[in-house]
């Protein structure tokens, strides 16, 4: 991991996005916009999915 600098969040996102959806030279643009696209909804699910959990803690405790 080359990079260093920043939060404990941001250094976990930066690997995160490298390796699902690592950039590519060769790509089409299309390919570029799929992978932009598919980190996003990568990232709206996972903020539903916190949230679900916490919703869920909440009604358990």
């Amino acid at each position: 991991m080359a990079k260093k600098s920043g939060s404990w969040l941001s250094r976990n996102l930066y690997e995160i996005r490298e390796t699902l959806f690592t950039p590519d030279p060769n790509d089409s643009s299309f390919k570029k916009k799929q992978k932009a696209v598919g980190w996003y909804m990568f990232l709206i699910l996972m903020v539903c999915g916190g949230l679900a959990m916490l919703i869920a803690v909440s009604f358990v405790h």
